[in-house]
């Protein structure tokens, strides 16, 4: 069953394109089965080829960072910014350290 609209925008697609839905239709399959659409059709093809290959390059680069043996960055980062906090820390005792001692002798 075809629906309403669908129908009334063939209609009107079909008084562009030509006299009759009959040769509307004859001149679309025409097309699609034509040499232009062969073209077309391969590059539809190569490029869903190319999205798949994407797809797959992607799922494999989140699947070596998730399994790999190497520490991951924001692990790393994390523990170069504690160890430097904690060494701000020890400078800091040091310092309060120091001027304790200054101040009393």
């Amino acid at each position: 069953m075809i629906n309403r609209i669908v129908a009334g925008r063939f209609r009107e697609f079909s008084k562009k394109i030509s006299r009759s839905h009959t040769l509307t239709l004859e001149l679309m399959m025409n097309f699609s089965e034509g040499a232009k659409n062969k073209y077309l059709m391969n590059q539809m093809g190569f490029e869903h080829r190319l999205n798949k290959r994407l797809d797959y390059l992607q799922e494999l680069l989140r699947y070596w960072e998730k399994n790999s043996s190497i520490p991951k960055i924001n692990e790393m980062l994390n523990k170069v910014f504690d160890f430097a906090e904690q060494d701000r820390k020890t400078v800091e005792r040091i310092w309060s350290c120091g001027k304790k001692c200054m101040t009393n002798p």
